[in-house]
């Protein structure tokens, strides 16, 4: 099924980030150790090999596209990764207008309120 949102959670010194589906379903975001290796964890927030694998992750599964994300994961972690809160839910859409060249503002990365009706089946 088609991902939708991503959620991003850290409690204490552990980050889980998750693909939702169209009916609400969570999934760990596979860390896409095949086309980069830059850390064994996802991280954001920061500037780290954890913001990295994040990236290339996230871009290859909203894309489909391994060479898009290739192209692009560096400039999404320091554009759009760096700022994110603790908790967070990026939805799909945003990933996309990102890409045709749209900044991502503060208020479309929601927190964790949002990113807790998320995984409890909610809308985005």
């Amino acid at each position: 099924m088609k991902t939708i949102a991503y959620v991003g959670v850290r409690i204490g010194e552990h980050n889980h980030v998750s693909r939702i589906d169209a009916k609400g379903n969570a999934k760990p975001l596979m860390r896409r150790f095949d086309l980069r290796q830059h850390a064994r964890h996802f991280d954001w927030g920061r500037n780290t090999g954890g913001a990295a694998q994040l990236a290339v992750a996230l871009l290859a599964d909203a894309t489909g596209d391994d060479e898009t994300a290739l192209e692009w994961y560096q400039h999404f972690k320091a554009h759009v990764l760096h700022r994110m809160p603790a908790s967070w839910v990026l939805e799909i859409n945003d990933v996309a207008e990102w890409l045709l060249g749209l900044p991502i503002t503060l208020d479309q990365i929601n927190t964790l309120d949002r990113a807790t009706n998320v995984l409890k089946g909610g809308a985005a």
